[in-house]
Parts: structure tokens; C-alpha cells; sequence
């Protein structure tokens, strides 16, 4: 196991830096997932990333790093903020902050940020359970396994979920979030609103378009068509 980082962070050099450290030192422990250099780049991120452990720079060209850790009121993560500026600890406090790291930043403080986290996500992970998608019905919760599910569909920040059997469910998340947790469960975007089980692909048409078992007309992009050609030749030996 190992602890989901991600940078945001206005200075490519800061970046950099930081991404060098983590990966150099604590690389056993921590990988970099993905970077970003403003506020809405960020926010994309960690929705679509789902991290452990957020860098967070304050000042950015189009707002603060506040403005990122406030539109996840209920975060998933633990946030670090990583700046230049030692003035805004108290806020970084209420915002509940695991750490608040001044520039340049200091390797022994990083390398116990890093331990306390990975030490917190061992604990909470006794052993490692197959995915499943959670989907919210009236007062209860379905836990879907991937593999009965045909196809997904994204419609801004709604994704409808179709399954086996002629199901289909609609979920207030947005599709790269799935993208991001299904890739290893041989799933793959084809289209920026669809995301297939490459299981269910009955066939791949000439004309940019895919059929599922359930029979099912999905659109795939161009530059996604080498892509998915070359997963299915390996999938069938050839």
C-alpha cells in the first residue's frame, strides 16, 4: 500500500521539488498521482485522483489554496498545506489541516508527515478488499461488483450506471472518479461520457462505435480507437 499524493502548487519549481523528495526518499511509501497549478486544476485533481495526502500552495493566480480545501466540505483526504507564507496557520487549523509545511521544506518534517500517514491508512486497512460501487438506494446502499456492470455514462456531475440484467441506476458522481478507482478492473473511457467494461465489448465497428453484449451502441473517440484496438487484440492472444 502505498499513499496517494497530489501537488497543487502555482511554482513548476516548488512542484519539482517536492515531487523529488517524495519520490527519492519516501518512494517505498508515497507516489505522486498528479499535479496541478491553479484552483480549478486542483479541484479536477482530487475529484478525479482521490488522493491520501493533498499538497496544498496558498496563493494562486485565480484564488488560494482555501478555496480548494473548502469545496470538499467533507474531505476523503488529508491536507497539507506546503507555502511560503506563515501567516495563515490558524486558518489552515480550522480547516482541520494534518500539516502545514513552510518552503523550502524540510525533510524531517516531511519524512513525519509521511510516517504518521502511512502508519493512520495501515491501521484503517487491515486487508485489502475487492472494489465495489457503492450506489445510494432510498435509505439504503447497493454494493455492485464491477463485473456486472456493462457500462457507465457521464452527464456532468452525474453518472448513470448500467448493468447486466437491464439496470441501470443514476448516481450523483461524476465519471472520472470511476475512471480513476475502475482502470484496474479492466474498464476503459472510450468517449468522454462513456466508460466500458472491456469484458462485455462484443465487437468494434469501423465506424467509431462499439456494441456490448447486451447489444448496446456505445460511441468511442478517435484517439481513444488505438487504444482500446490494442487492449482487445491482447485480451484475445493476437
Amino acid at each position: 500500500m502505498k499513499i496517494r499524493c497530489v501537488i497543487i502548487d502555482d511554482e513548476p519549481d516548488a512542484i519539482d521539488a517536492l515531487r523529488i523528495m517524495l519520490t527519492d526518499f519516501f518512494g517505498d511509501r508515497a507516489d505522486v498521482c498528479g499535479t496541478a497549478s491553479s484552483v480549478k486544476e486542483g479541484i479536477d485533481l482530487i475529484r478525479r485522483s482521490n488522493p491520501d495526502l493533498v499538497f496544498l500552495d496558498i496563493q494562486m493566480p485565480d484564488g488560494t489554496g482555501f478555496t480548494v480545501a473548502e469545496a470538499f466540505p467533507e474531505k476523503h483526504f488529508k491536507l497539507v498545506f506546503a507555502t511560503a507564507y506563515n501567516q495563515y496557520a490558524i486558518k489552515a487549523i480550522k480547516l482541520k489541516a494534518e500539516d502545514y509545511l513552510l518552503k523550502p521544506v524540510d525533510h524531517t518534517e516531511l519524512e513525519l508527515l509521511i510516517s504518521r500517514t502511512w502508519k493512520k491508512l495501515s491501521e484503517n486497512t487491515p486487508e485489502e478488499l475487492p472494489y465495489r460501487i457503492k450506489i445510494p438506494v432510498k435509505q439504503s446502499i447497493l454494493f455492485i461488483d464491477p463485473a456486472d456492470v456493462l457500462y457507465i455514462k457521464g452527464d456532468g456531475r452525474y453518472s448513470e450506471i448500467f448493468l447486466k440484467g437491464s439496470v441501470n441506476y443514476v448516481v450523483s458522481r461524476n465519471i472520472g472518479l470511476y475512471e480513476s478507482e475502475l482502470e484496474k478492473n479492466n474498464f476503459l473511457r472510450v468517449h468522454k461520457s462513456y466508460l466500458v467494461n472491456l469484458k462485455c465489448i462484443s465487437k468494434l465497428l469501423p465506424e467509431d462505435k462499439i456494441v456490448l453484449s447486451d447489444g448496446s451502441l456505445i460511441e468511442i473517440s478517435r484517439r481513444k480507437k488505438q487504444e482500446l484496438k490494442q487492449l482487445l487484440d491482447r485480451r484475445q492472444g493476437t
